[in-house]
């Protein structure tokens, strides 16, 4: 018996076509969201200069001690302010102290004190807006009020008056700046479990018996970990600037440690700006930078985790 061809029969599709189909199926259930975030982020030329910069940065004030021999207390009075040299690279102070030295160990204190400030902030506040979101009644309406009292307190006068009781350090300046700075991500956090808990899977696990704290850190915190990540860059930057600021008015970190504000506040005097770049414009330049490229970073990680912002 022969077989007989019919022109009017659909002809078949090449196997090859198929299994080019099959190939770009199983790659998408590869992607995984992890990989996907990572691709959006580093099309984004901001966020990725920003992340070079920081890295640069933060590489920079931990390892050059390391190579470089740098002393940032000895002081040469026969040595003031005098312009930037070899032994010199950014000159020195108004007692003696090398610039670059001081420029340094600075920016690992400034940076120490935004990063541990900005976690401390962020773990304080995801815990009360968690708390809040999902026991919701009076322990809602309490820390909320209790947000809503930090945040319109004077922050800079009171963080003044308590230097000036306890002294300022590292630790004091932490614990102050994360104390009047876990509000707005309490808040944020708050927001995303109130609608987080009316989710099916959330219901679900409720009826089940699954207690309040079980919820939390199972089901609605991994929920709000991208925004709180995007919140605590944020955080950082916003910090560094504080500590600048509150070292620029003299209750910082006081010498001769060094910070990038402390060494702004030595170099306010008109003559020192107006002839001597070499004393305030590294500190200035080294806040800007950092702030900036953290700000590019936290823009990023946000279009990156979630696409809607985009």
């Amino acid at each position: 018996m022969t077989a007989t061809f019919d022109p009017n029969l659909p002809a078949a599709a090449p196997a090859a076509d198929h299994s080019h189909d099959a190939a770009e199926g199983l790659a998408a259930v590869r992607r995984s969201p992890s990989r996907m975030a990572l691709r959006r982020y580093m099309s984004n030329r901001l966020a990725v200069a920003g992340a070079v910069v920081l890295v640069v940065l933060v590489l920079g004030v931990l390892l050059l001690p390391v190579f470089m021999h740098l002393d940032p207390y000895t002081v040469d009075p026969l040595n003031v302010r005098a312009k930037p040299t070899g032994d010199h690279l950014l000159g020195t102070d108004g007692v003696g102290r090398d610039v670059f030295a001081r420029l340094v160990y600075g920016g690992r204190i400034s940076m120490l004190i935004g990063f541990s400030a900005a976690l401390l902030a962020v773990l304080i506040g995801s815990l009360i807006g968690a708390l809040a979101g999902t026991l919701g009644g009076w322990v809602d309406s309490t820390f909320m009020r209790m947000a809503d009292v930090f945040m319109s307190f004077p922050n800079l006068v009171a963080i003044i008056v308590v230097v000036g009781i306890f002294g300022a350090n590292v630790i004091v300046m932490v614990i102050l700046l994360a104390l009047f700075g876990w509000t707005q991500t309490a808040r944020v956090v708050r927001g995303m479990i109130l609608s987080l808990r009316e989710r099916e899977y959330v219901q679900a696990s409720r009826a089940f018996g699954a207690k309040p704290l079980w919820l939390i850190s199972r089901h609605l915190l991994p929920a709000a970990l991208s925004q709180v990540v995007v919140l605590m860059t944020l955080e950082v930057a916003g910090f560094i600037l504080s500590e600048a600021a509150l070292s620029f008015l003299g209750v910082g970190i006081q010498p001769p440690t060094a910070s990038w504000g402390n060494m702004l506040q030595a170099a306010q005097q008109y003559t020192v700006i107006s002839s001597m770049p070499w004393l305030w414009l590294p500190p200035g330049l080294a806040i800007a930078l950092t702030v900036l490229a953290i700000n590019f970073v936290g823009d990023g990680l946000r279009d990156a985790l979630d696409p809607r912002q985009r």
